[in-house]
């Protein structure tokens, strides 16, 4: 169960159950090309602190066993606006990646973006 402590303005809000996703293109299994961290609220996967750039190589590829693993229907969170044309370039033919809206996260005005797989009849 998450934790919100509240202290005049600001807010502090612990999660327990927080994933780290490694995303690897071998079987070496100590040489990671990229990583993220991911926190489940309901069945939405918050998803932050993205690096490498095999994320947006082999995200095409695996979103749909990392969203089954972490047994979430989205993946969502604050990119830049460049971060998400090349999300939306790269899941085009698999996933609908939206903004839901802009904001501002870590004094940068960023987007929030909903990744999901999309349905086919």
């Amino acid at each position: 169960m998450d934790c919100e402590i509240k202290q005049g303005e600001v807010t502090f809000e612990i999660s327990p159950m927080v994933y780290a996703v490694r995303l690897y293109d071998s079987n070496n299994s100590t040489d990671y090309t990229s990583s993220f961290q991911c926190f489940k609220y309901g069945d939405v996967g918050m998803a932050y602190a993205i690096t490498g750039a095999g994320f947006y190589r082999l995200l095409p590829s695996m979103l749909p066993k990392i969203l089954l693993s972490l047994q979430v229907s989205s993946l969502q969170g604050y990119v830049t606006k460049a971060h998400h044309r090349v999300m939306a370039s790269r899941l085009k033919h698999i996933a609908d990646v939206s903004i839901l809206w802009t904001g501002v996260c870590a004094n940068r005005e960023m987007v929030w973006v909903r990744v999901s797989l999309r349905v086919h009849p």
